[in-house]
């Protein structure tokens, strides 16, 4: 049976202000082919002013990794699947700490196609929290976004994917291979967020930076070691575990000192020994 995404949207949620600096989505779908080169279509629909490169760029994105997203769950999706996927998606391009809360509050979902994504809370006192990092692939407004929270982009030409939660919903009655998709996205999202868990509640916060890599290398890389280009700043690093940024940074140096890592720079980091993996870390 295939999800309804559209039911269970709070009218709370629906009803939340649109921020100002809301990115915009692209009227648009996304050019597709089914032999996965480009069409001009997203170029003849283009708005004004749109570079014709980038639009045939974020096609590309777009239809690599809804592929690979339908091939990792179901073998035998065709392409078939990935065109009505691509054919009923419109682009979000956002800036560098700008809202994306117009996905979750405008009964939409979106897929992330390049960049992070954070979503966050603020606490009482004015500190910040990240409750979890979206990456390439991952899916926002499965569910009902509580108000309490903030999603923005990390960083300048984070792009995103986005569907009518209406129309994602059809797709999925309409090819089982969408709803595995879907369902495995939303599984995946409480995977990372139950891991996340075992690595914040480690007691020292140098185990708790070491698992931190682990599972950013794993999640990134799809593997424990190599070298790693982090896609957030210490600041969110921090704010994500709990710590203090200072203390994220001298344990990091101390994870240097004792060979288990390399830093090329502040955020390209080498994974080294198997020692990092010493207190059976999980991803």
């Amino acid at each position: 049976m295939a999800i309804n995404f559209a039911v269970g949207m709070s009218s709370a949620v629906a009803a939340a202000p649109r921020p100002a600096e809301a990115g915009q989505v692209r009227d648009s779908p996304i050019a597709l082919s089914t032999n996965g080169t480009v069409s001009p279509f997203g170029v003849r629909n283009a708005t004004a002013g749109t570079d014709e490169d980038d639009i045939m760029n974020a096609d590309r994105i777009a239809l690599r990794l809804f592929h690979q997203l339908l091939g990792n769950v179901a073998p035998e999706a065709r392409d078939e699947e990935v065109a009505a996927l691509v054919a009923d998606a419109r682009e979000m391009v956002c800036r560098r700490n700008q809202s994306c809360w117009p996905i979750a509050s405008e009964g939409q979902v979106g897929c992330v196609l390049t960049g992070t994504i954070r979503k966050y809370a603020i606490r009482a006192n004015g500190q910040r929290q990240i409750v979890d990092l979206l990456m390439a692939g991952d899916f926002i407004g499965l569910a009902p976004l509580d108000p309490c929270f903030s999603i923005e982009a990390v960083a300048d030409g984070t792009r995103i994917a986005v569907f009518r939660s209406t129309r994602l919903a059809a797709l999925a009655e309409a090819y089982p291979v969408v709803n595995i998709l879907i369902r495995d996205r939303a599984a995946d999202a409480i995977r990372r967020l139950e891991n996340h868990l075992l690595v914040q509640g480690r007691t020292t916060a140098s185990e708790k930076v070491r698992g931190y890599l682990v599972s950013m290398c794993h999640r990134i890389k799809n593997d424990e070691y190599g070298a790693l280009v982090l896609p957030v700043s210490r600041y969110d690093i921090a704010d994500h575990l709990g710590l203090a940024v200072e203390t994220v940074s001298r344990a990091m140096t101390a994870l240097k000192r004792c060979k288990m890592i390399a830093l090329e720079s502040p955020r390209l980091v080498e994974i080294r020994t198997a020692l990092m993996l010493a207190d059976g870390e999980i991803y």
